[in-house]
């Protein structure tokens, strides 16, 4: 039926006379102005996959680990300085990972797989922890310490280079106190770090901090971050409403790229922002990006290379500040009840040929 119904999502969008005034912090306003995109008739996804309610463990972010035969839907549970490990497939709890000690975690608020390490991210302490999978063994925590230190991480993307190592990427959403500290903090949006094992172990070092304090690449309230490693490119998602709430494109040098897009489209917020990728060499794709609250409930679609807007989804409600990650034939998105959720790709893949 969702295969059936897609095209629907497909109809001709009109742009209204709707905008957003640019926010008073701007030295000089950015993009500001964006017309609102109507979406028309919306093809709603329904999960396939949940993990159970539990009142007293929502889950803030999730992502995905496979090897082996083995595919693990590791998710955040804050409230109980824990990590609750679900059957990708099924939902079902397999186990809960709460650490005591000096590696207890504290209010852990996001996750991140790379390969077969897992990075969670404590956003009141400024703490990243790097554990080992599939056991999860601690191997480093770094960030709150560092100079200049994470104040407040919330979401992360990491890329691996060459043989020696990754480079992280993480947005500080750290509160701003004064209008004379506006200019430096944003300049500090972005952490990047690079992490790497030698004959002692696994090893962070700061490498930049980045974003633009001024103009169309300003950062401002920033949560979800995700690259596009054969681009070479980093999608930013800045949540601030005054300038329209867009996702802002980056080089993974840490330079504004010149390049925006989902001013308009988003109603609420940007919780969860992910790349599929497709086509035989995995050059094809679309950007997504989870949009909810009072507003409606929404996934939002756009073209890999050109950013686009595609087409957008209804959704179940969805968490304020939850995350998006893509694997295998799933999508999943944490509910604002705090569960999470798998859909089926079918419906995004048929918006590209030869998806």
């Amino acid at each position: 039926m969702l295969r059936n119904l897609t095209a629907a999502a497909l109809l001709p969008l009109a742009l209204l006379a709707g905008c957003a005034s640019a926010p008073g912090w701007m030295a000089q306003p950015g993009t500001g102005r964006a017309p609102v995109t109507e979406f028309g008739a919306l093809v709603s996804l329904t999960p396939v996959v949940l993990t159970p309610a539990e009142r007293k463990a929502a889950l803030s972010g999730a992502d995905v680990w496979a090897s082996g035969g083995r595919s693990w839907l590791i998710a955040a549970a804050p409230q109980g300085n824990a990590l609750h490990v679900y059957d990708a497939g099924s939902g079902g709890l397999l186990k809960v990972i709460a650490p005591e000690g000096e590696q207890a975690f504290d209010q852990p608020h996001r996750v991140h797989v790379m390969d077969d390490l897992l990075l969670v991210a404590e956003r009141d302490s400024g703490r990243i922890h790097l554990l080992q999978l599939p056991d999860f063994t601690p191997l480093l925590h770094f960030g709150a310490g560092d100079e200049p230190p994470l104040r407040s991480p919330h979401s992360m993307w990491g890329v691996r280079m060459a043989d020696w190592g990754y480079h992280l990427f993480v947005t500080d959403n750290y509160a701003i106190e004064s209008s004379s500290q506006t200019q430096t903090a944003l300049r500090h949006r972005v952490k990047q770090f690079a992490l790497s094992k030698g004959a002692l172990g696994w090893t962070a070092r700061a490498i930049r901090s980045f974003g633009a304090a001024r103009g169309d690449g300003q950062l401002y309230a920033v949560d979800p971050i995700v690259g596009d490693a054969a681009d070479r490119l980093l999608a930013i998602a800045d949540t601030d409403p005054r300038d329209a709430r867009r996702v802002r494109v980056y080089g993974v040098d840490g330079r504004y790229a010149g390049r925006s897009f989902g001013g308009g489209v988003f109603r609420s917020n940007i919780s969860g922002l992910a790349l599929m990728t497709c086509g035989d060499d995995g050059r094809d794709g679309l950007w997504l990006a989870t949009d909810g609250g009072p507003n409606g409930h929404y996934l939002h679609s756009f073209d890999r290379e050109t950013l686009d807007y595609r087409a957008t989804f209804a959704m179940p409600p969805l968490a304020a500040q939850g995350s998006l990650s893509v694997a295998g034939n799933r999508l999943y998105a944490v509910l604002e009840n705090g569960q999470v959720a798998g859909f089926e790709l079918a419906p995004l893949r048929a918006l590209r040929p030869g998806c």
